[in-house]
């Protein structure tokens, strides 16, 4: 866990075309509506509102400090405010296991994490909650010695 306060420059950020693709990907592979046009954006300020927020300090004051709690808020904002015209829950978890893999840790899909999606549309999880169950269910992704030497 000594990574979860990582400090805001080594934290690596994902970005609006790279979910907005996430999305398409979901659709392809789990079905659904894909408006192309639109790149299927519903609301897309929420989106841009959170990516900049996770990203960028306000007053000095880091609001998600932790790759957990920029996760979660990510997630968080796609379920809750319909950025998508389909597949926000899909799009969520996916972008939050892409942002924590690529942060270094492992999130496993699974029925747990469905459930989870399914209480956060419902709006009975908060991004705090959220953070604290990826948390949970994160295990860091340990590198050998060769794949970082290569």
């Amino acid at each position: 866990m000594p990574t979860s306060g990582r400090n805001l420059l080594s934290i690596r950020f994902i970005s609006r075309e790279i979910i907005i693709e996430i999305n398409r990907e979901m659709i392809d592979r789990f079905g659904g509506a894909y408006f192309q046009g639109t790149a299927n954006l519903q609301n897309p300020a929420p989106l841009s509102y959170v990516l900049e927020a996770i990203q960028k300090p306000i007053y000095g004051k880091d609001l998600y400090p932790t790759v957990f709690k920029k996760a979660a808020s990510i997630g968080h904002r796609i379920i809750c405010e319909h950025v998508f015209y389909d597949g926000n829950k899909r799009t969520a978890f996916e972008v939050m296991r892409v942002f924590l893999s690529i942060n270094g840790y492992y999130l496993k899909i699974d029925s747990e994490t469905i459930k989870k999606a399914l209480d956060v549309a419902k709006g009975q999880v908060s991004i705090e909650d959220l953070a604290n169950w990826l948390e949970s269910k994160a295990t860091p992704i340990k590198w050998s010695e060769e794949s970082s030497s290569s």
